[in-house]
């Protein structure tokens, strides 16, 4: 599964910052969240992050190994 930890450090290589849900958690919850602020910036700027973020996304998957597993239907699928 993707973690938020390691999403954090592509999004920060294109200029795009959010803090790790772990930050919100007691135990060992939210590694795998996180949370965006969209109160200060533009909306144009909120449009260029989400590109941005969606970018750093694309780019971790493509160097991770794809992972499957088999739901209750049979169907095979993506792990992300």
């Amino acid at each position: 599964p993707l973690k938020a930890r390691d999403l954090f450090a592509e999004a920060a290589a294109r200029g795009v910052a959010f803090v790790i849900g772990e930050m919100f958690y007691l135990g060992s919850e939210g590694h795998r969240e996180f949370r965006l602020n969209f109160s200060y910036p533009s909306v144009t700027d909120i449009l260029a992050g989400g590109k941005r973020l969606g970018a750093a996304l694309a780019a971790l998957k493509a160097r991770r190994p794809v992972v499957s597993d088999v739901t209750h239907t049979g169907v095979t699928r993506p792990i992300v």
